[in-house]
């Protein structure tokens, strides 16, 4: 829930004071407390000169608005990245009063003039001033100028388990680049990983593929990265995020576990989640996204704030014959006298030319597909002993073998989240 909201703003969803909001950045739970950083333009309701706003949670569910943290310069807008605490001071921001241990912000320095994008950081030792880092860039765009390499951003920062130390997995226009240090300063390049689309998604009209917000986390031992995606139309764009599940070696990663080839898969079947991404220092793998799409929010016309983000998820892994899935599930504790309005939950049985009706959302089973307010959403079918038949969309509404799929909705003024099976499946819109 937000502060100083008025009756038109999402209940559940956090939203900016004022001015424009998109992607989350620098997400971290620290003493108790998550923090939130996004990508901000306070003067205005459409994007401009990025800046990273700030706002703090108990729950991820009701929010404390800070103070900006980041402001850009004429040469340098302040684009995405993340979040760590610096518990053995690697990088030597801690001093002999410091009561808390350095949290550091990794983000993109983007320049409007030039188009050149480094990697930089700031630190803090109380968690709300931030200071750059007088030795920025902590890595260099190495293209030469004026072709400097372009979507060079989004730096996402880890412990490295293996060798120790850290890495960072970084978005490099049709890859990810992964990076690692000891003190968080100096950065050696380790290898690549180009991901491969989803099945679902239709990359033949578009002539590239652009990465964003990059993110590698491990969840009961099993590894996976997960990236936004760009693919630039004639008209307009196409956004979505996936994720693959596999291998990380200290150095990179494989798609591959136990000799077995993991494809990708879609984190949400529907178009209003992006730059979705995991809180570091988190007993759980917690995940929050953009609840916008970017070629609706180019057209806002927002009189005092745009951008919300979704709710928070946690995530979980399964195993389905030789792949490895994502399941979500709400992380949120909805209070009985918040819930009514806003949740919706029912076991429902999956026969053919049934519908239900939820919260102004119609849900059609048609056999081998789902419809949600006519928008057709494929499954794969299970044979009788509940083993996939097809492996390619298993991420989809699926005919459960017992033929019961439990839905929960989550509706907020006209935004919708929608988990079923078990949270195999995410669908996040507005209707």
């Amino acid at each position: 829930m937000n502060n100083n909201q008025t009756t038109d703003r999402p209940e559940l969803h956090f939203t900016p004071q004022a001015g424009w909001m998109n992607d989350p950045n620098g997400l971290i739970f620290a003493g108790g407390v998550y923090h939130l950083f996004y990508q901000h333009f306070p003067h205005g309701t459409k994007w401009g000169p990025m800046h990273w706003g700030h706002a703090t949670s108990r729950d991820l569910l009701h929010w404390q608005h800070q103070q900006i943290a980041l402001y850009p310069t004429e040469d340098e807008y302040i684009f995405s990245g993340s979040a760590i605490l610096d518990e053995k001071n690697a990088a030597g921001f801690a001093t002999a009063g410091s009561e808390k241990p350095p949290m550091i912000l990794f983000y993109t320095s983007h320049n409007p003039k030039t188009g050149e994008q480094t990697q930089s950081l700031a630190y803090s030792l109380d968690y709300v001033n931030f200071t750059k880092y007088p030795g920025n860039p902590i890595i260099e765009n190495f293209a030469a100028a004026p072709s400097y390499k372009k979507d060079f951003r989004d730096p996402k920062v880890f412990e490295n388990p293996i060798l120790g130390g850290w890495t960072m997995v970084l978005a490099a226009g049709d890859c990810m680049e992964f990076y690692h240090s000891v003190n968080l300063l100096n950065w050696q390049f380790t290898g690549k990983y180009a991901m491969p689309l989803a099945s679902q998604i239709d990359s033949k009209s578009c002539n590239q593929i652009i990465f964003e917000c990059p993110d590698c986390f491990c969840i009961d031992d099993k590894w996976f990265l997960s990236a936004s995606l760009v693919l630039p139309g004639k008209t307009e764009e196409t956004h979505a995020m996936q994720y693959v599940a596999g291998s990380f070696d200290g150095k990179t990663f494989t798609a591959q576990i136990e000799n077995t080839e993991q494809t990708p898969k879609l984190l949400d079947h529907a178009n209003q989640n992006y730059a979705a991404v995991t809180f570091a220092n988190c007993p759980k793998t917690i995940m929050l996204g953009w609840g916008e799409d970017w070629n609706l929010a180019r057209q806002n016309n927002a009189a005092t704030y745009f951008g919300k983000m979704t709710i928070a998820k946690e995530l979980g892994a399964v195993k389905i014959e030789d792949q490895f899935f994502i399941k979500q599930t709400p992380f949120i504790q909805i209070e009985e006298n918040e819930a009514s309005p806003n949740l919706w939950e029912k076991h429902i049985i999956i026969e053919e030319n049934r519908s239900f009706c939820a919260q102004g959302l119609k849900i059609e089973n048609r056999g081998s597909c789902i419809l949600i307010n006519q928008m057709q959403i494929n499954r794969p079918i299970f044979d009788q002993t509940g083993k996939l038949k097809n492996c390619s969309n298993p991420d989809i509404f699926s005919n459960c073998k017992n033929k019961n799929c439990h839905v929960q909705i989550i509706f907020d003024h006209g935004y919708y989240e929608i988990f079923a099976d078990g949270g195999l499946i995410c669908c996040s819109f507005e209707a």
